[in-house]
């Protein structure tokens, strides 16, 4: 069955957060109350760093979607040098809990301390109706917002924790802000398949293709083959443009040829057997959810890849080496500003087999 939280951790999260809310609620400060974790250091942490306990409920969305509800106060608490921590459980009906993905790294490789001799709530700083546009003001680098971070740097620098309560929050944009502290939370140490060997061109090797076909939660039956070639994946490629695009990227690759992924929760036999590719140049990554992060890792592992808006797939992007990402649509801005560890983006409206080239080939 599904992973759960480990124990030790989970106890000490879950009466961290009952002691900050009773402290607030009696409005008086306790007394020092130090908690910590021994581990190995990592020099990817900083030692010492004070806690930004995020305690709001995150809804009942997978593990993409679920990250629309704390992506403000992952960059309030970059913005304010502290360790972003997630105390939520999280593990509803699906076989992960988020938390743990997203805390390991920093319970396992770092010295922690919960000073709780002075408690501060971010909500009675940072007011509800301004944390949007201040978490749009920090990662674009407004003037604004850089005198207001600094105005809350100097009211909250006697904080040695902060407990984020908020619990309406719904951010589809702003990944790239994110992405370096997503990284080192889902890529904590270097990896020799995250730096993928050079493409030359004409290719040395075969292109790695990555696809993302959403279909466990929008799942069809087709009545003819035609209605078959002709869908549109909500959330991913739609048929014929994934063929499309295939088929130029064999093109591109000539005799080196091509590997292709494909993620596909409750994979469709009928809709892989569609696609144009060999037995040999296909790998299915079906973990049904059992193991969710191991596909998203393998998918990254890509020099190209052709997804839609669907947030897991953003993920992917995000955690991806440089090389180049192909994209349905981008209404959403999900894409927006996350071409940082030099990854390209290409939507399809703007397609060609030349951009294509131009991307991969620099």
């Amino acid at each position: 069955m599904y992973s759960r939280f480990g124990k030790p951790w989970w106890i000490l999260i879950c009466g961290l957060v009952l002691i900050l809310l009773f402290t607030f609620r009696m409005g008086e400060m306790t007394p020092s109350i130090p908690r910590r974790l021994y581990s190995s250091m990592n020099s990817s942490f900083h030692r010492g760093r004070r806690v930004y306990l995020n305690a709001a409920g995150l809804g009942g969305e997978g593990l993409g979607s679920a990250m629309h509800h704390f992506k403000q106060s992952v960059i309030f608490a970059e913005a304010l040098d502290s360790e972003f921590i997630l105390a939520n459980e999280y593990d509803s009906e699906f076989r992960y809990s988020l938390s743990k993905i997203l805390n390991g790294p920093v319970f396992d490789n770092q010295f922690l301390d919960y000073d709780l001799r002075n408690s501060c709530r971010v909500n009675d700083f940072i007011k509800d109706h301004e944390r949007e546009k201040l978490a749009h003001g920090i990662c674009e680098g407004a003037e604004w917002a850089s005198e207001r971070l600094e105005e809350l740097t100097s009211e909250m620098m006697a904080c040695t924790n902060i407990l984020d309560t908020f619990s309406h929050e719904i951010t589809q944009d702003l990944n790239g802000c994110i992405t370096p502290w997503f990284r080192s939370r889902l890529l904590p140490a270097p990896s020799p398949t995250h730096t993928l060997p050079l493409l030359t061109y004409p290719p040395q090797r075969p292109i790695r293709i990555g696809v993302h076909i959403r279909w466990g939660d929008t799942s069809k039956t087709f009545s003819s083959t035609s209605e078959l070639l002709s869908h549109e994946f909500y959330g991913s490629f739609a048929m014929p443009n994934l063929i499309t695009a295939l088929n130029d990227l064999r093109e591109l690759a000539g005799p080196a040829g091509i590997h292709v992924q494909v993620a596909m929760e409750n994979a469709e036999q009928r809709v892989l057997d569609s696609l144009p590719l060999h037995t040999s140049e296909l790998t299915v990554l079906d973990s049904r959810a059992d193991d969710d992060l191991d596909d998203l890792r393998k998918l990254s592992e890509s020099d190209v890849l052709l997804v839609g808006e669907s947030s897991w797939a953003v993920m992917v992007h995000m955690l991806a080496p440089p090389g180049l990402t192909i994209v349905q649509d981008g209404g959403l801005g999900k894409y927006s500003n996350t071409t940082g560890f030099g990854r390209d983006v290409i939507f399809w409206k703007e397609y060609s087999i030349e951009k294509v080239s131009h991307g991969l080939f620099k």
